[in-house]
């Protein structure tokens, strides 16, 4: 099963999980290079931790990945978070992405929670008798 970009602390490791999952995965470390402009030796560099991705080639890891807003937005801070050279920085971003997976450890941060039926609804529910009777005994 996939797991979530926003149970990573390291984009490393979340790259290289997500390029072993893409389809076909062979080959997948040189469709990014080709993606990302860059030669392919260079992403296994960054990949196996002696160099860092720009932030340039990091803003176009999302497109090619599929990511949402959010997870490309998540994916940016873990590559700062790697990229930072000094401890305040990386306490700064690592701050950030702790209280983004705080936020997204909580249920309703995920679906939208709602507090009453639309009118549509309210009408569905109120035309049969078994969604009162259901009503009734499950409280």
């Amino acid at each position: 099963m996939k797991k979530s970009i926003f149970s990573f602390d390291n984009y490393r490791i979340y790259l290289n999980q997500a390029l072993d999952e893409l389809s076909p995965p062979r080959g997948a470390r040189s469709r990014l290079a080709h993606h990302l402009g860059c030669q392919t030796a260079f992403v296994s560099q960054v990949l196996a931790g002696k160099v860092d991705f720009s932030l340039e080639h990091a803003v176009k890891i999302g497109p090619f990945l599929n990511l949402t807003g959010p997870e490309s937005h998540f994916l940016m801070l873990l590559i700062h978070y790697g990229r930072a050279g000094s401890k305040a920085l990386k306490d700064y971003y690592r701050a950030q992405i702790a209280e983004i997976q705080e936020r997204r450890s909580r249920v309703e941060e995920r679906i939208e929670v709602r507090s009453e039926l639309s009118f549509e609804d309210q009408a569905i529910y109120y035309d049969g008798w078994h969604y009162a009777a259901i009503h009734v005994a499950l409280s």
